[in-house]
C-alpha cells in the first residue's frame, strides 16, 4: 500500500523534531515529495499538525459537548475573578472588554483565569450580575 502526502507529513512529525517548514519541506523531497510552502502550512492545518514548544506536532483539539464554561467569583473591594475551561479565558477577557462597562476598569486573562478591576467597590456585586448576564449565565 502506498503511503498519501499526509501519511508521510504525520510520520516525519511524530518521528522526528522538525523545527520549521523548510526542514520538512527538505525531508518530505528526500521522501520524493514536492510541495510548496503553502500547500504545505494548508496540510499541516487540516492535519491537526501545530508548531509546539519550537517543533511541530500533531495534536487532536479537546472536543466538548458545551467547551464554555465558567464561574463567576468576587474577590473583595474591588476585582472580579472568572475562571474559565482552559484555553477560553482571553476571549471572555476580550468580549468584556468589549461590552466597554464604565465600571470596569480593565481586564487580564491567561488560559483559564480572567481578572475584571472594577472602579468603585460598591459595584462589584452588581456588576459581577451583569456580566454573568452579558455572558449568558444563568443567574
Amino acid at each position: 500500500m502506498k503511503s498519501t502526502p499526509d501519511d508521510v507529513i504525520l510520520q516525519l512529525v511524530m518521528e522526528e523534531t522538525i523545527s520549521d517548514q523548510g526542514v520538512l519541506l527538505a525531508k518530505l523531497r528526500e521522501r520524493g515529495l514536492t510541495l510548496t510552502q503553502p500547500t504545505l502550512s494548508r496540510r499541516l492545518s487540516r492535519l491537526s499538525i501545530r508548531k509546539i514548544q519550537g517543533r511541530y506536532a500533531h495534536f487532536e483539539p479537546i472536543r466538548t459537548a458545551n467547551p464554555l464554561t465558567f464561574v463567576i467569583e468576587l474577590s473583595e473591594p474591588n476585582l472580579i475573578v472568572i475562571r474559565t475551561s482552559p484555553g477560553f479565558a482571553q476571549a471572555l477577557g476580550l468580549k468584556i472588554d468589549q461590552f466597554k462597562l464604565e465600571e470596569v476598569a480593565g481586564t487580564l486573562a491567561g488560559d483559564d483565569t480572567v481578572f475584571v478591576a472594577i472602579r468603585r467597590p460598591e459595584a462589584l456585586e452588581g456588576l459581577r450580575v451583569r456580566i454573568g448576564m452579558l455572558l449568558g449565565q444563568a443567574i
